[in-house]
């Protein structure tokens, strides 16, 4: 079965539009599993 474009695309949207480069991506989700919501409200300083 064939999954829908916007399900296989998005992903990459995401990540295009947040201008990460992959190894930002990968520290990003690092800080995210290891602190969870906790850093969240760094995002309003960004």
């Amino acid at each position: 079965m064939r999954l829908p474009l916007l399900k296989q695309l998005g992903p990459g949207l995401i990540a295009g539009a947040a201008d990460d480069d992959p190894s930002g991506i990968a520290t990003y989700s690092q800080a995210g599993a290891q602190f969870g919501y906790g850093m969240l409200w760094s995002v309003l300083f960004t």
